[in-house]
Order: structure tokens, then sequence, then C-alpha cells
């Protein structure tokens, strides 16, 4: 199949062109993030007309961002363009979203069967991408997948590690429950999908992803903290400090949907997280 990603510049973007050019069984064109919005829907028609794709692979939200930069009105109208000329096309789109859909208000894990009843502005923002990609495109699949890491890049990992290296005491909240997944995973999920559309499924809809081990973000910082000692001298007295709430958040999905339709079983990210690490520091 003749793939084009947007936002390469993403760790997932980078791991998912890393993972495709290893196999070789589909040609990649790419768009960069900084330069993926567009000044009209027609030179976006345009680029994809020249470009002629099979299946389009929206990675613009899977970034860790702060709450404050959503919800933006270009992005919205670029996900409605690239819907549009995608429907017009008759191209494929995968685009990633996130747990963050819904309240986290769910003592269970989510399916894809669960109504989103996102509360806060980065939620609402994804929900209305999400839907958006519904009306307008046909041919769709929309992925939500849980906080990914990566050694590169701006993510819940080097933003863990920035923090050990600087201060000596760190507060981490134990409210938010997530299942972290290395790019590396991430890419594997998306290629095996795209591996099964070029084989003829046809398997449209939502679909979740992440990691097969919950943590709060206190956590995960105390199993970044333990891999960061393995190889790398930090103060010795930096001290994780919980953060209480009165109430639990709970993002955890459940993946048994995708098993069942593409056959893709979660995956444990904590050797991956060690190995992260050591990458993180090599690459530095």
């Amino acid at each position: 199949m003749r793939v084009v990603i947007i936002g390469e510049d993403t760790c997932l973007g980078a791991g998912l062109r890393v993972h495709l050019l290893r196999w070789g069984r589909h040609q990649i064109e790419t768009i960069a993030t900084k330069a993926d919005r567009w000044r009209s829907e027609r030179q976006l028609r345009k680029r994809l007309k020249r470009i002629s794709p099979d299946i389009l692979i929206d990675l613009r939200f899977s970034r860790r961002s702060e709450e404050s930069t959503y919800p933006d009105i270009i992005d919205l109208e670029n996900t409605e363009w690239i819907a549009k000329a995608c429907a017009r096309e008759k191209i494929y789109v995968l685009h990633i979203s996130s747990p963050t859909v819904f309240s986290g208000k769910k003592n269970k894990p989510y399916q894809e069967s669960d109504l989103p009843d996102a509360v806060d502005r980065r939620g609402i923002f994804l929900l209305s991408n999400e839907d958006k990609i519904r009306q307008v495109c046909e041919r769709h699949l929309i992925l939500r997948l849980g906080p990914i890491f990566a050694a590169y890049g701006s993510n819940i990992l080097t933003e863990v590690i920035k923090e050990l290296e600087e201060r000596r005491e760190v507060n981490y909240s134990v409210k938010k429950i997530e299942c972290p997944l290395h790019a590396s995973d991430g890419a594997r999920v998306v290629s095996g999908i795209i591996d099964q559309i070029s084989a003829g499924a046809n398997s449209v809809g939502t679909y979740h992803y992440c990691g097969s081990e919950a943590v709060s973000g206190y956590d995960f910082s105390e199993e970044v903290l333990s891999s960061l000692l393995k190889v790398k001298s930090i103060k010795a007295d930096v001290i994780l400090h919980p953060t209480k709430h009165d109430e639990i958040l709970n993002f955890v999905l459940d993946c048994s949907k995708i098993q069942n339709c593409f056959a893709i079983r979660q995956m444990p990210w904590k050797q991956s997280l060690s190995e992260a690490v050591k990458n993180f520091y090599s690459e530095r």
C-alpha cells in the first residue's frame, strides 16, 4: 500500500516510519507536523491527489500536549479537510486519538461501545475531531492509544527524566490511572492494521489499544527512577511524593476488540521502559 503519514515528527511517527521501512511492505510519504496546517482545503486535496495514497495515518494528536493548547479551530478545520479529501479520493483514514475522550469516572476499562463523556478541554477537542472523521469519511479507523513514551521527543518519559535530574523532591499524582505504551509498540499496532487493510480487511470503526499494565503518574515515575538509577548517577536523595486526590480517574482501555478483529495483543511496557531510559542517555 501507499501510506502517507501526517505527524512524522511525533515520537509515534518516528517509530512508525522505522517500523514500516524495516519490513518494506509499503511505500511511505510524510507530511511533518510543523507543515500540516494548510491554507485551504484545495491545497491539501491537491497534495493528497499528487501523492495518491491508499491510507492516511493522522498522528497529529498523538503527542503529549497541555490542555491549554486545545481547542484549536485551525486543527479541527484541518481534520475536516483531511476527512473530505480522503472521502472524495476513497482513501482510508487512520486517526490516532486518546482515552481522554472519556471522563475517567468508570471503574472498569473503557470499551469502544462506551459513550464518550469528556469533561476537560482536551478530551472534548479530541472527541470533536473523532466525530468529524466519522461524519465525513466512511473509510475510517479511529485508534485510541494510551500515553506514548520513547527515548526522544517530548513525552511522559522524557518529562519525568528531566524532573528527576533537576529537582530533589518531585510530586506525582496518584489520581489518573492509565496504561502507557512504547512508541515502537504503537508502531507495531498501526503497522498491523495497515497490513490487514492491504490484505483486504474492511474493519472500519473505533478501536482501543494500550499497554497491559495500569499505573498512576506516581507509579510510572517510580519505574522510571528505578531504571534511571541503573544507568546514571543522579541525586541519591531524590524523593518522590504521591499527590493524593479524593477521586481516582480511570483511563484504562479494554483492548479485546482490536485483538478479535486484527489479532493484535497487548504488550507489557516495563521492559520497553528500561530500554528507552538507556537509549535516552546513549542518544543524548
